[in-house]
């Protein structure tokens, strides 16, 4: 082959190859890294919600489901659900038009997002288990669930039930969602409201027995609402 014309000399030829190998290798580096991000946002895509960026059912259930698996004894799980009260008389006031629902499901996803495992706002409530734990879910329609471990003592460093503690977790989520509501008095007039219920886990649970004995639960609370006031407002 006639190197000449290209002004390579034979005697170079090991430094071109070095670079052009150096220069594909990098190449392939970054491709690797883009294909890796891709992926990584692909997987955050495939398990979240996209209207409020919270965790979908079946992903929620496989991670409760994995953390369940690991159970040791003395350590308290909770699940808890929360559901939009007359949710639809919203949507009614704006036939075929979702935006007013929508922003009100964000608004509840964005309550119960103060409550992950990282929130400083529940340092005495939640243990340091696994980063996913806490992580809330949008189980469909305008129904909503987080599962976490709690800790065994209060923030004065006394012991405290199991109940006791699942209602602390319930009423901080009830007052973090009448926050996010307190400046929509005109929700009053549909009756709208969000009822919060939990459940602790039991020996032999999975999530869907949670997820079962919780949605019972919240229907109490939901009917405790109505028969007290007729509705129900966080």
């Amino acid at each position: 082959m006639n190197l000449s014309k290209y002004n390579i000399e034979p005697s170079h030829i090991p430094d071109v190859a070095f670079v052009a190998i150096t220069g594909l290798a990098a190449f392939l580096g970054v491709s690797r890294q883009k294909l890796k991000r891709e992926n990584r946002h692909l997987h955050h895509e495939l398990i979240h919600d996209d209207l409020t960026g919270l965790l979908t059912k079946r992903a929620f259930i496989e991670r409760a489901d994995k953390r369940l698996a690991e159970a040791k004894p003395g350590r308290i799980y909770a699940m808890l659900f929360v559901d939009a009260d007359n949710f639809k008389a919203i949507n009614d006031k704006h036939p075929g038009q979702h935006a007013e629902g929508d922003n009100i499901l964000k608004s509840i996803a964005r309550g119960l997002k103060k409550h992950t495992r990282q929130s400083e706002q529940l340092g005495d409530l939640l243990a340091h288990g696994k980063r996913e734990d806490g992580e809330p879910a949008r189980l469909g329609g305008d129904e909503f669930a987080v599962f976490a471990e709690l800790t065994a003592r209060n923030e004065q460093g006394e012991a405290m039930s199991d109940q006791e503690k699942l209602d602390a977790f319930v009423a901080r989520i009830n007052h973090d969602l009448s926050v996010e509501f307190q400046d929509r008095p005109d929700l009053d007039e549909h009756g709208f409201g969000v009822s919060v219920a939990g459940t602790l886990f039991r020996p032999d649970d999975t999530a869907e027995t949670m997820l079962m004995r919780g949605d019972y639960e919240l229907k109490q609370v939901k009917a405790a609402h109505h028969e007290a006031q007729g509705s129900y407002r966080a």
